[in-house]
């Protein structure tokens, strides 16, 4: 059996200023409901305004449109989702 360990990170576009989850306070922040990543950032970021997401082409339609200013999810499909030049997984360490 085959399994990895991700953590929790965040999808931004480049430049944004959101680098960390501090400035995550009063923004537009997608989450995928009933995920540890939504419980993360409740838990260390209550301040951040959620977004409810269907899936990872949502979030990253949201985002390119500026209708949300983050997404959180796992670093591994983060990652993986971003289709854009513009965008960067961060920070360095995940959350958890």
């Amino acid at each position: 059996m085959s399994y990895f360990a991700s953590g929790t990170k965040i999808l931004v576009k480049k430049g944004s200023g959101l680098e960390t989850i501090d400035p995550l306070a009063g923004r537009q922040v997608g989450v995928i409901p009933k995920t540890t990543n939504e419980l993360v950032i409740k838990q260390q970021q209550p301040a951040a305004k959620l977004v409810i997401l269907k899936d990872c082409n949502d979030w990253l339609k949201k985002l390119e449109a500026w209708m949300i200013d983050a997404c959180v999810g796992d670093e591994i499909f983060l990652k993986e989702s971003r289709n854009s030049r513009q965008l960067e997984v961060v920070p360095e360490f995940p959350y958890v």
